[in-house]
């Protein structure tokens, strides 16, 4: 039993988050249909967050959440607290903003979140509350955060020169 392939079988970690959702999918679209009325502003900055904060390298992605749901979703995935309404609440509000960090390959299957609050990472996890490969994320989220300084200067030079 010391095999990979029979230990650790291909995409289990995706049917196991398939079997999840499934098995809580009443609860879990009533708590989504809560959530989508109760915080709408969500939704409603997606277009203006995903311009501000998509981007991709290295095989990833990131990008914020489209709408309370889809947060909701992440959180029971991942089997950690973002989708709770604390979390919910401050990205409602604009106190910071919940962002997917996806494989290139696999966008819609959650892997690590980030909370961010203007170019500042507040925290990131992925499935419960670890942070895989932390060294190698780290270095990635410091890479992204300098690129979106230099997207924010540049930003706000084209502000000016438009004023000006």
């Amino acid at each position: 039993m010391t095999d990979d392939i029979i230990l650790y079988p291909k995409d289990l970690h995706r049917r196991h988050n398939e079997v999840v959702l499934e098995s809580e999918t009443s609860r879990l679209d009533k708590r989504k249909e809560k959530v989508l009325k109760r915080f709408p502003s969500i939704a409603k900055k997606y277009k203006k967050l995903s311009d501000k904060y998509s981007a991709a390298a290295a095989g990833y992605i990131i990008r914020p959440a489209k709408d309370a749901a889809e947060i909701v979703t992440e959180g029971r995935v991942l089997h950690h607290c973002v989708g709770g309404d604390t979390y919910l609440l401050k990205h409602n509000r604009g106190q910071s903003f919940i962002l997917f960090l996806r494989k290139v390959a696999d966008p819609d299957m959650p892997f690590i979140t980030v909370e961010i609050r203007d170019c500042r990472i507040l925290q990131w996890y992925g499935a419960y509350d670890k942070k895989p490969d932390e060294k190698y994320f780290t270095a990635w989220l410091e890479t992204y955060i300098k690129e979106l300084k230099k997207r924010e200067s540049k930003n706000e030079t084209k502000k000016s020169a438009k004023t000006a």
